[in-house]
């Protein structure tokens, strides 16, 4: 796991809520408002590309979607529910980018199922 780009995503993702917050403040004034939403476009793009979300697993996740993957092995879309943790969305991202481009092995399902698992408080 890339740490040092883990608190970067985690700066993001404060990046694109903002983003989000600031399309729906009416009372925020209209050159603020862009600023958060330009910030949150940046944040939103930096992420995609580093992770390659294709499908959109970020977008999907912040507005409560189910996050797809193609399974390799069947090449079927596979949803998958991911828990409101930043760290639990950074390895299905990790996950996604790691399969994405070929890297799996046959505990592929496992794999996917333990970072899914991960407890926050356990650290």
């Amino acid at each position: 796991m890339n740490k040092d780009f883990q608190e970067e995503f985690e700066l993001h993702l404060g990046n694109i809520a903002g983003g989000y917050c600031a399309m729906t403040d009416a009372d925020m004034l209209w050159e603020k408002k862009q600023e958060h939403i330009e910030t949150a476009r940046k944040s939103y793009q930096a992420c995609k590309e580093y992770f390659k979300d294709d499908a959109d697993n970020l977008h999907r996740w912040h507005v409560g979607m189910p996050c797809v993957f193609k399974c390799p092995i069947s090449d079927c879309e596979i949803e998958v529910i991911v828990p409101v943790s930043t760290i639990q969305l950074y390895n299905f991202l990790s996950f996604c980018k790691k399969q994405n481009s070929g890297e799996y092995d046959e505990e592929y399902f496992i794999q996917l199922e333990c970072l899914m698992a991960y407890d926050e408080d356990e650290e």
